[in-house]
């Protein structure tokens, strides 16, 4: 039976992203420095409702813009269709939500 204690850690330790909320993976615009609310949140739109329609809603922040521009946004944005000028304004809003200080924690 102690060999389930490790397994089980592990499981609670994986699931934990789950539990988070969409706007603690996706921040809303409202929280965000940026100078267009209004393309970060057509970028926000589709970040919560296209990309996550395959994936789920993955935390922003977990990755740099770095990884976002180079490799995820541009594979993802074509298995999308996503058209060049939205594929930008997702990365808008990934922009901002990353160069943003997080909120403090309750």
């Amino acid at each position: 039976m102690k060999s389930l204690t490790p397994a089980v850690a592990a499981i609670a330790l994986f699931s934990l992203p789950a539990c988070q909320s969409v706007d603690e993976k996706a921040p809303p615009v409202s929280q965000l420095e940026t100078d267009d609310p209004e393309r970060c949140e057509q970028g926000r739109y589709v970040y919560t409702t296209v990309c996550a329609d395959c994936h789920g809603v993955k935390p922003v922040r977990a990755r740099t813009i770095t990884e976002w521009r180079g490799e995820i946004l541009p594979r993802m944005s074509q298995k999308a269709r996503l058209s060049p000028e939205l594929e930008a304004t997702v990365l808008a809003y990934i922009r901002a939500a990353i160069e943003s200080p997080a909120p403090p924690k309750p």
